[in-house]
């Protein structure tokens, strides 16, 4: 227990103790007061036994002002390095990466201008100009125009070149622009002004003259420069006398695949034994006509592989019934010029069939210009339903076929298909012919559109 003061009075370290607090030592007193009584010795002490005393009391007081400066330096510290982690890991290993100061910076909301995207810029085509051969309007054409295309192209007569030129007389009979001749090996030839405006498929014409030409020739057809095979055809173009011809017309010289920007050239050589009296060749008018998307498809469906050696259409057909004495009469009764945008031409003939019906559809006529083996190919319209036989005819004269030729169209709408391989003795005209047969009922329709001879095995 600590002592009272009036015994702190009587005791005789009391004095002591005043002593030590006039010296001017904070708070000593109040330490003495509360000295144990155990704790202070019982004998006397002198001056130097109490400096010891108030020295080690200074020095537990120190000790624990240290201990409590760490404790709270090691806070301190601690929070100091929690607060500057980065810059002393940068001043502990280096400052070769650098890290960037995190400043957060707002994110800026889109203005009402918005920059398109995903559209890309196509770049800007390179323009072809009008060609001056260009006819907007071919409904005064002549002879007619034998197609319904996209485009039209007419390089006249006075627009070919001769080799050698027009002016030699010795080669070249007439005048004006109605040059022809009988001298062999001699070139005729048409270049386009400009390259064509479109790809696809197009179709080239020459006219067969009334007044002069006859023969077979050979066309040969250029892009670029660059010889161009026959997409469908062979550029081989058969010419009739004018005793055949009772007025112009157009003949096919083949279809080809024309890609934008291609310059067009055309030139035929009058063959090796061109006689001015047999056959001889006149200057005439080209035609360059672009097929419609339906059309190309078509030509493009055709079976290849074969080369086309004939083409022809419905246009110019006939139509016939069987009378009581089994002989064929011409009758157009019943049949009609439909339409369809997957026929070619869009056109085709047909005719809906009644209970015994004895009808036939005869074709134009083509021209075969050598022997051998060929086969029949016809693009069945899409409403065709009826059972046909087919036969063909050579220069007047039926042919049988080496295989079956007779189909029933419901099978083959839409699509080429074979009206079997034929053996032609000789070069000639030919047609062919389709007549109604097997089950001929009410509702059956029979239906024919374009048809062509394709090159074959011998």
């Amino acid at each position: 227990m600590c002592r009272s003061k009036q015994e702190n009075q009587k005791d005789p370290y009391a004095e002591m103790a005043s002593l030590l607090v006039n010296r001017d030592i904070p708070g000593f007193v109040k330490q003495v007061d509360q000295i144990p009584d155990n704790a202070v010795p019982s004998s006397d002490l002198n001056n130097d036994q109490w400096n010891k005393y108030k020295q080690r009391a200074i020095y537990k007081k120190t000790i624990r002002f240290i201990l409590l400066g760490v404790f709270l330096a090691l806070i301190l510290g601690t929070v100091f390095v929690y607060l500057n982690y980065e810059p002393i890991k940068i001043l502990v290993y280096g400052t070769a990466t650098p890290v960037p100061t995190q400043t957060l910076t707002p994110t800026i909301t889109p203005t009402a201008t918005q920059i398109p995207t995903a559209t890309p810029i196509p770049p800007t085509p390179t323009l072809i100009p009008d060609s001056q051969y260009l006819q907007p309007d071919v409904s005064a054409l002549q002879p007619a125009s034998p197609l319904i295309g996209q485009a039209y192209w007419l390089l006249k007569a006075k627009d070919a070149q001769g080799t050698p030129d027009f002016t030699d007389s010795q080669v070249w009979k007439g005048m004006g622009s109605a040059f022809y001749t009988g001298t062999p090996n001699t070139t005729i030839s048409y270049s386009m002004d400009y390259g064509m405006n479109g790809s696809g498929i197009y179709a080239l014409y020459i006219v067969d003259s009334s007044q002069m030409s006859a023969g077979d020739d050979q066309f040969v057809v250029m892009a670029d420069g660059e010889v161009v095979s026959p997409f469908r055809g062979t550029g081989r173009v058969h010419f009739n006398t004018s005793k055949e011809n009772a007025k112009d017309s157009w003949k096919l010289i083949g279809f080809y695949q024309i890609t934008t920007g291609q310059l067009i050239s055309v030139s035929v050589t009058t063959n090796s034994t061109a006689n001015l009296n047999t056959e001889p060749y006149m200057v005439s008018d080209l035609l360059i006509v672009r097929l419609s998307d339906a059309d190309a498809k078509i030509i493009a469906a055709m079976p290849s592989g074969r080369p086309m050696i004939a083409f022809g259409d419905d246009l110019e057909g006939k139509t016939a019934v069987k009378g009581a004495d089994g002989q064929w009469t011409p009758n157009k009764e019943g049949w009609t010029a439909g339409t369809q945008t997957d026929a070619w031409q869009a056109s085709f003939q047909s005719r809906p069939l009644a209970a015994g019906d004895a009808v036939q559809f005869t074709s134009p006529t083509v021209y075969i210009p050598a022997a051998g083996n060929y086969q029949l190919v016809a693009w069945i319209p899409a409403n065709a339903t009826a059972e046909v036989s087919v036969t063909v005819y050579l220069n007047g004269v039926s042919l049988a076929g080496d295989t079956p030729i007779a189909i029933d169209e419901s099978n083959s709408q839409g699509q080429w298909v074979s009206l079997g391989k034929w053996n032609l003795a000789e070069a000639g005209k030919v047609t062919v012919s389709v007549e109604a047969s097997g089950d001929i009922s009410n509702g059956k329709v029979i239906g024919f559109d374009a048809f062509a001879f394709l090159q074959a095995e011998e």
